[in-house]
């Protein structure tokens, strides 16, 4: 978990996926929220969605159900998720300067 950590490897998370394909017992196990709250760079994601039926919004509103999450934690799961796109350098910098100011 260090060496995630300090390289700032990107764990991408897929709630729903997990709990449909029984990698977690419950989602109140899942460790998402352990990791985000020790600074690991954790996205939010879909999968498959559809065959979970589910969406951003969908899996965004599961982890503030599931983890209670606030509007700052949301705004960092999505800001992670932009800190670690497969963009140039400064392409990405520049999507994160624009997208943090609109959310």
């Amino acid at each position: 978990m260090q060496y995630v950590n300090d390289h700032r490897i990107t764990i991408e998370s897929c709630l729903t996926s997990n709990w449909h394909t029984k990698s977690v017992r419950s989602l109140k196990f899942h460790p998402f929220k352990f990791y985000y709250d020790k600074g690991i760079r954790i996205t939010i994601n879909t999968d498959n969605r559809l065959v979970t039926n589910t969406s951003m919004t969908d899996e965004l509103l599961l982890a503030v159900e599931t983890f209670d999450f606030s509007a700052a934690d949301v705004k960092q799961l999505l800001v992670n998720g932009f800190k670690s796109a497969f963009l140039p350098f400064h392409e990405r910098q520049a999507t994160l300067r624009r997208v943090s100011r609109e959310i």
